[in-house]
């Protein structure tokens, strides 16, 4: 599981690029590896942005997925703010 930093300010509510005017938020984004999904117990998600307090309750399973559920590259980098 991948977490990024998210930042707010210089009108953008939540952001995974640093610009000027922002500063870094109480989210991030936690972001599942390959192959598996994000769960709290009650939600099951690739990708959730959550406070960064309550990131010890989301854990990593096996994603039961279609290939139709599988992000495309160019979603992928937008979750990532640019990263590959």
């Amino acid at each position: 599981m991948r977490t990024i930093t998210l930042y707010t300010g210089g009108g953008v509510s939540l952001s995974p690029v640093y610009a000027d005017g922002r500063t870094v938020s109480n989210y991030v984004r936690l972001v599942a590896d390959d192959g598996k999904m994000l769960t709290n117990g009650e939600r099951e998600l690739f990708c959730a942005d959550v406070l960064a307090a309550d990131v010890g309750n989301w854990t990593e399973i096996a994603a039961p997925i279609e290939d139709d559920d599988i992000p495309d590259d160019e979603a992928l980098s937008i979750l990532l703010g640019g990263e590959e």
